[in-house]
């Protein structure tokens, strides 16, 4: 229910009562509880560059793996899957912002999600959560989507993915 984008599938997969979820939904958001317990980016719809820096690639590593259209009535999108990585703070990222081809940011994402290929292929333990997951409405058509990770101390934005988004039926 991320960026009002109701996940069928994801929830399928997650709750044993989908119908419980998007009630819960609509009491937990206001009220910044579970999952929204951070509130979300409030830059939607504005330009990345207005509220963070970009910094070079080289500090940062990650990925987006997938983006799946959401035909939710009322509440479509994209689900987008990846990992981020940290080089000089050796951390996952806390969170992510997502952006279109203009950088102008249309998305955020909840990462800590397990990643143990991430491990295998840097080495190191502490990647073992750098997995995150994310939504984005309104887009339609095949656009590009930029994953940034936020850096710690909200030093920078760092792009560690792009994907183009498949049209919507």
């Amino acid at each position: 229910m991320s960026n009002n984008v109701s996940d069928e599938l994801w929830n399928r997969v997650n709750y044993y009562d989908t119908n419980i979820i998007v009630s819960l939904t609509d009491y937990l958001r206001p009220r910044h509880l579970s999952i929204f317990h951070e509130p979300p980016i409030p830059y939607i719809g504005t330009p990345l560059t207005e509220h963070y820096h970009t910094v070079q690639s080289a500090e940062c590593l990650g990925w987006i793996d997938s983006v799946r259209v959401i035909d939710a009535p009322g509440r479509p999108g994209y689900h987008l899957q990846g990992w981020g990585w940290d080089r000089r703070s050796q951390t996952s990222p806390h969170r992510l912002v997502l952006a279109d081809g203009a950088q102008r940011i249309i998305g955020d994402t909840i990462s800590g999600m397990p990643r143990a290929d991430v491990v295998s292929s840097l080495h190191d333990d502490r990647a073992g959560h750098a997995g995150w997951v994310g939504y984005v409405s309104g887009l339609n058509g095949r656009q590009k989507i930029d994953a940034y990770t936020i850096l710690p101390g909200y030093r920078g934005v760092c792009l560690v993915g792009t994907i183009m988004a498949p049209t919507r039926r």
